[in-house]
């Protein structure tokens, strides 16, 4: 297995076609959506005045129609001077800079449907810079707006340990308590590594019943946490399967809790592959990628694939350098090259 061209891929070529935003001169909006089975596109011009899940409704000669999200490449719009501000900076990475701006933005907003659309992109920001107390705050009051949000795959969740202890603090054990099932979540989430374990666990897995197909799935994924450790083949045959009837943006966390489970387990390069694609799928969860290629790096180390580990440890220190994973990556690299 050559990582190195798998490295490529992450920054060549993006796993899924991202909606584009952009600025419209008018005072219309304009959904460009992609042809089935072409490269040819058309346009919708109208107002959007809502986006729930992935329906996006637009008015248009005093008509409402429904246009699937799935189908959108592209949406142009009017936007806040500073909401374009923050998107030059989420381009170069600069996510706490981008804080301010988004948040002048959405404040300044007065459509709900493109106040949640600045808040994931908010969430991003806080997410990448280690604010998961504000994370799990927006995120929360995102899905009280928008229950079938597109948005559950920046769900803040602890995956690794240097964010167990964050989240919704002191909320936690109250939100194991609440009737809504993302509260419930976040706080089980929160609570399991915690004196609450027992009733986090509880919680984690009635929720893995849930109906909402993606709270399930990261109610399941969450579980994997606490059996990852010891997981023997059989469990890690179980999981592979059950990933892979998970919706597929909720699936990042459970590639890292199968990675190393596999990685128990003496199968490297199947780990390896698994947190190459966190990467890979979704870069929208900035630590997590960085904490997956951290994790390959030292798989690839320690298997003796020294030139793809010290690829994967450049990539973070380029890619990630608001991350404590970088420094770490810029360690590894300054031993590496003190030993050539």
């Amino acid at each position: 297995m050559n990582l190195i061209k798998i490295l490529q891929s992450i920054i060549l070529f993006p796993a899924f076609i991202a909606v584009v935003w952009t600025s419209a001169a008018g005072a219309q909006d304009v959904l460009v959506t992609g042809v089935a089975d072409s490269s040819a596109t058309s346009k919708r011009k109208g107002l959007i005045t809502e986006w729930l899940g992935n329906e996006i409704t637009l008015e248009s000669s005093g008509r409402a129609r429904q246009v699937d999200a799935d189908k959108v490449i592209e949406i142009q719009t009017t936007w806040p001077d500073t909401y374009q501000t923050a998107i030059d900076l989420l381009q170069q990475k600069r996510f706490a800079d981008a804080i301010g701006p988004l948040q002048s933005a959405i404040n300044a907003e007065t459509r709900p449907w493109a106040q949640r659309a600045m808040a994931g992109k908010l969430i991003e920001c806080y997410l990448a810079t280690g604010n998961e107390g504000l994370a799990v705050d927006e995120f929360v009051a995102i899905t009280r707006a928008d229950p079938q949000t597109r948005f559950y795959k920046l769900a803040p969740l602890p995956w690794v340990s240097t964010v167990a202890n964050g989240g919704p603090g002191q909320n936690a054990r109250a939100w194991m308590e609440s009737a809504d099932p993302v509260e419930r979540l976040m706080g089980a989430a929160w609570a399991l590594s915690g004196p609450e374990r027992s009733s986090a666990i509880t919680v984690l897995k009635d929720l893995a019943g849930d109906s909402h197909a993606s709270i399930a799935a990261l109610a399941k994924s969450q579980l994997w946490r606490t059996e990852s450790v010891s997981a023997k083949p059989d469990t890690v045959r179980r999981w592979q399967a059950e990933l892979q009837v998970m919706p597929r943006p909720v699936r990042a966390g459970a590639y890292l809790m199968l990675a190393d489970a596999q990685s128990r387990n003496q199968m490297q390069e199947e780990a390896a592959l698994n947190l190459m694609r966190i990467a890979i799928l979704h870069p929208e969860q900035h630590g997590l990628a960085a904490a997956a290629l951290y994790r390959c790096a030292k798989l690839r180390q320690n298997a003796g694939h020294l030139d793809e580990s010290r690829t994967l440890w450049t990539e973070i220190q380029r890619n990630y350098r608001d991350t404590l994973w970088a420094k770490q990556a810029s360690a590894h690299l300054t031993e590496s090259n003190s030993n050539n």
